[in-house]
């Protein structure tokens, strides 16, 4: 026999324990879906009381109004639960939407049909008979199909609300995890209990056990709200910050899924791609400009927008989902302004460097023919003073030509062996002035091969210039470039074969290959740079009166820039010790990995040892 008054005494407990908690959840009325929370709470207590009150009811009429009214509270507990559950997840932009309007009538809905059944008895037979169960009244309904879709309904809605929840479980890390899986898990005895009830089976099918299990609800909803804060911390803020993310971002956003078809957008991008996001749901990509892109690695694209063409750098960022990409986030810069600076400065820097050659090449032609006619050692003094000028110039020309030649074209990543790299340059040089030392077997390194050898040889013009004391008294040599006709300018472009030095400052070239690492460096015995221009090079800012005023510090600029544009970095000459300790500046290269080099590790990275 089934204990009356334990049941009685359930529900009523089942009552005064949600009141508990609603008072002990009050203060956080205000907080994201506390509101919801509250309201389910409080149509659970009344459903407590009620149900308890008709147990211990004999009146048919008032018994069966007591049954209309409980089961319109519990539909309307489902629905505030789902409201909670969506305004909690930071959903709440989904309430106003029609299913939400119509899941919102629901307990109205019953209250009407209920209230009239035993006119139309849609919902069960038209006089539902009462039974006497262990004491307590219970009642035979004989529901109809109508009324178990209802209630099927009802279970799903708290279903999803339970989904909702846990969903957050497996989205947000561990610090929404106890309390929302002790929440999501809590409506799993008393729906269990409502579809038994609903379906007429087990030992007592006049009596609905559904208010009893609140009583589980009710510990661990206290258990999640009042034990472990959960409206302290909810993950509606989080929610709300990934979507601010994308809106407030400021750059248009488009997210694809592994075909490149689109999944969502932000306004801006639906300004950018000319249609409304609606529209652009499901589409693929790449019909809505005539660019190539892949979706995948990003790149650049050129498209019409507000009736112009605007130009954007596309980066892309995979969406992984246990190892596997399932779409991808695109966001696009506009770089249209920086394309067409970057294409004028690109065209004046070829007039300037043209015509700064030509008018150069022909200063030095007749500065170096006065010099051969001067008979005063004053006047040829001033005149190897200008060519010296003339040839800095020129040199600068060819700095500026290579930076645009190195920079101008995508970045490979091929093996190259440094040691052999070196070598080379040191060789252009000559023997007698640089010697190179390799220290370990494996110098290769996946890198950009040209990038490498300008670096290298900007390195290694710079000792001997300043390390090396030349047989013209200005150490003029590029290595790499080819000197012909007795050291005359050969269109412009080759420079003066000057003398290539003696041994007493020899230019020492370092390979030293390590581990993840292979480490090049450049020593001389010259001066360094001074304290104020070095400071200035290391730091990379300078001001139009810090503009480089020195050959050395001009390439010296021009090699870390072209560094950095490459993925690395380089040290700067530096003297800490006395006039004959050596000036060394570093270049180091980590490589990838791949089958050539097997013996490197990712990623591609140019760092700097200090």
């Amino acid at each position: 026999m089934i204990p009356g008054l334990w049941l009685i005494a359930t529900a009523f407990g089942t009552a005064l324990g949600t009141a508990a908690l609603i008072a002990a959840l009050w203060r956080h009325r205000d907080e994201p879906g506390a509101g919801w929370f509250l309201a389910a709470l409080t149509g659970q207590a009344l459903w407590g009381a009620v149900y308890g009150t008709a147990l211990l009811t004999t009146d048919p009429a008032l018994r069966r109004a007591l049954g209309v009214v409980g089961l319109a509270l519990l539909s309307a507990v489902g629905v505030y639960f789902v409201a909670f559950a969506l305004e909690y997840t930071g959903r709440g932009q989904l309430e106003g939407r029609p299913a939400g309007v119509v899941l919102a009538l629901l307990p109205v809905v019953l209250l009407v049909l209920g209230g009239t059944n035993a006119g139309h008895g849609l919902l069960w037979t038209p006089r539902p008979t009462l039974v006497s169960v262990g004491g307590v009244t219970g009642m035979a309904y004989g529901f109809r199909p109508a009324a178990k879709v209802v209630g099927a309904l009802a279970v799903g809605v708290v279903t999803l609300g339970s989904l909702l929840l846990f969903d957050t479980v497996f989205s947000y890390g561990p610090l929404y995890r106890r309390e929302a899986f002790a929440v999501g898990v809590s409506v799993v005895p008393p729906m269990a209990a409502l579809a038994v009830w609903l379906l007429e089976v087990g030992p007592a099918p006049e009596l609905n056990f559904a208010p009893f299990l609140f009583l589980v609800h009710v510990v661990l909803d206290a258990y999640a709200f009042v034990g472990s804060d959960m409206f302290e911390f909810h993950p509606a803020t989080r929610r709300r910050g990934e979507r601010a993310a994308i809106d407030d971002l400021g750059s248009p956003v488009v997210v694809v899924d592994d075909e490149g078809r689109i999944v969502t957008t932000n306004h801006l991008a639906t300004e950018v791609l000319g249609v409304d996001r609606r529209t652009a749901l499901t589409t693929p990509l790449s019909a809505h400009f005539d660019d190539d892109l892949d979706h995948r690695t990003g790149g650049e694209v050129t498209v019409r927008a507000d009736g112009s063409q605007r130009t954007f750098q596309v980066t892309a960022t995979p969406l992984a989902v246990d190892d596997d990409t399932v779409g991808t986030t695109l966001v696009w810069q506009d770089v249209t302004d920086a394309r067409r600076r970057e294409q004028c400065l690109a065209v004046l820097n070829r007039v300037l460097r043209h015509n700064l050659r030509n008018d150069m090449s022909v200063v030095r032609g007749f500065a170096s023919s006065a010099a051969g006619r001067a008979e005063s050692d004053e006047v040829r003094g001033m005149l190897d003073t200008a060519l010296a000028k003339t040839d800095d110039l020129l040199s600068l020309g060819r700095t500026a030509r290579d930076i645009e030649r190195t920079l101008g074209g995508e970045p490979r990543h091929d093996p190259v062996d440094v040691a052999e790299t070196a070598t080379a340059v040191a060789t252009a040089v000559g023997p007698e002035t640089a010697a190179v030392k390799v220290d370990g077997e494996d110098c290769t390194v996946a890198t950009d091969r040209e990038t490498l050898r300008t670096v290298l040889t900007e390195l290694v013009e710079n000792a001997v210039e300043h390390g090396v004391p030349a047989t013209d008294g200005r150490g003029r040599w590029r290595a790499g470039d080819e000197a012909a006709d007795g050291g005359q300018i050969v269109d412009g472009d080759a420079v003066e074969s000057a003398g290539r030095g003696d041994a007493t400052a020899p230019v020492r070239v370092h390979v030293d290959a390590r581990p993840d690492t292979v480490v090049a460096v450049v020593e001389d015995d010259g001066p360094g740079l001074p304290e104020g221009e070095l400071a200035v090079v290391e730091t990379g800012e300078e001001t139009a009166l810090e503009a480089p005023t020195s050959p050395s510090r001009s390439a010296t600029t021009a090699r870390r820039r072209r560094c950095r544009c490459r993925e690395g970095r380089a040290t700067t000459p530096r003297r800490t010790g006395p006039p004959d300790q050596a000036v060394d500046a570093t270049r180091s290269v980590t490589s990838a990995a791949n089958s050539l080099v097997p013996s490197r590790s990712p990623p591609s990275i140019w760092r700097s040892m200090s």
